[in-house]
């Protein structure tokens, strides 16, 4: 699959955003890109979608990349204690565990199981 087709590049619009603005792909994105599966970029794009609702939910600064260290710890600790309390929020977890933006052996998400 191509991952430079438009209807796979609408589907990662947050991943390839920088932050909460709009950035242009250069060409050297594009080649990039099209080294990796789609398949990566849409776990990616899920996890960055579910980042923006943890920076609506709490405010502050605008969305920037790279990310603060605090923002980070912040969303992570968000998004746990979502998983605890609405267990449809699992596949978020598990594609934060897969990136490594949180513990699988957390006291949180252990004490969960």
């Amino acid at each position: 699959m191509n991952l430079l087709s438009n209807s796979n590049l609408r589907n990662i619009t947050c991943f390839l955003m920088d932050g909460s603005s709009y950035r242009p792909l250069t060409q050297m994105d594009l080649h990039f890109l099209g080294g990796w599966q789609i398949s990566m970029f849409t776990g990616y794009n899920c996890v960055v979608k579910m980042f923006m609702a943890y920076k609506n939910v709490v405010g502050g600064r605008p969305v920037r990349f790279p990310l603060l260290e605090a923002e980070i710890k912040g969303f992570c600790y968000w998004a746990v204690r979502s998983f605890i309390s609405r267990p449809q929020s699992h596949n978020v977890l598990v594609s934060m565990v897969k990136y490594e933006l949180i513990d699988k052996q957390d006291p949180l998400i252990a004490n969960e199981h």
